[in-house]
Order: C-alpha cells, then sequence, then structure tokens
C-alpha cells in the first residue's frame, strides 16, 4: 500500500518500523521538492489555461 502526504522539513519522525530481521524499514519518508503552491496554477496561468480548455 502506498500513500502520500507532505510532511514539513522542521518535523521530525521517529525511524520507521523494521521488517522482522531488522534489515528493510517498511517505510520511506520523502520530504516533498515543492510546495503545493508550486504545483496548482493560479492567476494569469489559470485563466489562459481555462481559455485553452474552453477552446
Amino acid at each position: 500500500m502506498v500513500a502520500g502526504a507532505g510532511v514539513a522539513r522542521d518535523v521530525v519522525l521517529p525511524e520507521p518500523p523494521r521488517d522482522r530481521d531488522g534489515e528493510r524499514p517498511l517505510a520511506q519518508v520523502h520530504h516533498s521538492e515543492r510546495a503545493f503552491d508550486d504545483l496548482v496554477p493560479t492567476g494569469a496561468l489559470n485563466e489562459r489555461l481555462q481559455t485553452l480548455v474552453e477552446e
């Protein structure tokens, strides 16, 4: 199962649990390289995209 959620860089998380042999982590946590606002078009770009879709 894979789930995604943003984790702020200043949040300190405990080590993820490991398999029964203790060799492999059962989860991986990555900090996002971009903020959500970087991925969502706003303002003029949003209007231009809306016009393109309507055409």
